[in-house]
């Protein structure tokens, strides 16, 4: 097994973990591992898997600003890649989720009763952890986005679109 087939096996796996399809994982990986934008076509054979589930995966992915359809000049096909704002992204979809998790935790605490303080102890923790790490990621897209470094991934995304 290649490095690259390891890795798009890996990435399946991984958001398999998190509770998505595999082959969302694998498509993630073809299309970041690839330097050029790919058809369903190139997906569907670098994949092995039908043109069906590709098409349902890549527009998950494209939902959840991972992948984006591109075109190019002189073909009718559609063509996908990675997004230049991929990071940005996903680093978003972890504050929101963290921002959930707290408010849900917050209705946790609040439904424990005074007299428990170890279990209220428990509540608070995770609310200060999962706070703390919300506050850190939004910090990092905020210096990230202050010091420039999303405008060279728009650039090297309009280099991408032909």
């Amino acid at each position: 097994m290649t490095g690259a087939e390891r890795f798009i096996e890996l990435m399946g796996r991984h958001i398999e973990e998190e509770g998505g399809p595999r082959i969302a994982g694998r498509l993630m990986a073809v299309l970041l591992l690839s330097r050029d934008p790919l058809s369903l076509d190139d997906l569907v054979e670098r994949l092995q898997v039908s043109k069906a589930s590709v098409s349902t995966n890549v527009r998950m992915l494209e939902l959840r600003g991972v992948a984006e359809k591109v075109t190019i000049a002189g073909d009718r096909r559609d063509f996908y890649q990675t997004s230049w704002n991929a990071r940005d992204r996903m680093i978003q979809q972890m504050v929101e989720r963290a921002r959930l998790m707290t408010e849900r935790l917050e209705v946790g605490l609040a439904a424990v009763r005074d007299e428990e303080p170890e279990v209220r102890e428990r509540f608070e923790s995770l609310i200060s952890f999962v706070g703390r790490a919300c506050r850190e990621l939004e910090c990092r897209l905020e210096q990230d986005f202050s010091s420039g470094a999303g405008e060279a991934g728009s650039r090297s995304h309009e280099a991408n679109v032909r």
